[in-house]
């Protein structure tokens, strides 16, 4: 989520950031619908899915095309989750 405030240079809502955390925390069955960040020509929201806390879906919509950013972000989010994954497994293993 901070890489993609810094890739949009935008500032997401602290009290929504936090609701996310504090809905999985409490509530793991319900669909749950999130407003991070909406001005001129940009919103962005977030939805959990019913049981299903773990995951949340971003939709970013643009006056202007970002699939190139959107597209890096997505990129570089895997490489770090495959560093991540990978640094874990050597620790325990």
């Amino acid at each position: 989520m901070f890489g993609l405030e810094c890739a949009l240079n935008v500032e997401f809502n602290p009290a929504e950031m936090e609701r996310v955390f504090m809905d999985a925390k409490a509530n793991q069955v319900q669909t749950k619908q999130y407003a991070f960040h909406q001005s001129k020509g940009l919103i962005v929201t977030g939805r959990v899915d019913g049981y299903e806390p773990e995951s949340i879906w971003l939709r970013v919509e643009s006056a202007k095309s970002l699939a190139p950013t959107l597209s890096s972000i997505l990129e570089r989010t895997r490489y770090r989750i495959f560093r991540t994954c990978g640094r874990e497994e050597t620790e325990i293993g």
